[in-house]
């Protein structure tokens, strides 16, 4: 059985708009958050990065031109206090490897714009290998 008094607050706070006002906020906040990762790997990642990303949600897919190894990058970045999450994990096969997904709605905008930064600099070093 579940608690009276919450299930009331709940059902009070829908009705009273409060859901539909945090809702609109959240949305906007997460879509800010998208344009400006979006602008960030523009500025700083290769130019042949291609970005995807789902109509809901707070990811975005990168895939970077076949010779990167999202792996490599994600083994380097875990120093610093930036995280992806490398294609790979994504297939049964392997498949993916110079794909990532990165995540829009844990930080400020300094933080992405700086993890997109130490991001590129991982992948422009592969460049050198």
């Amino acid at each position: 059985m579940c608690p009276t008094l919450p299930q009331l607050a709940i059902a009070d706070f829908i009705q009273s708009g409060g859901y539909a006002r945090h809702t609109r906020k959240v949305r906007l906040l997460y879509k800010q958050g998208r344009d400006h990762l979006i602008q960030c790997i523009k500025q700083h990642f290769p130019a042949d990065t291609r970005i995807s990303f789902p109509q809901g949600g707070y990811i975005l897919w990168v895939e970077l031109d076949k010779r990167y190894d999202t792996v490599k990058v994600y083994a380097q970045s875990k120093t610093s206090n930036v995280s992806i999450a490398p294609g790979t994990l994504f297939s049964a096969t392997g498949k993916f490897r110079h794909c990532m997904r990165l995540n829009f709605s844990e930080k400020t905008a300094s933080e992405r714009a700086q993890g997109i930064i130490e991001l590129a600099s991982l992948i422009k070093q592969q460049d050198n290998d």
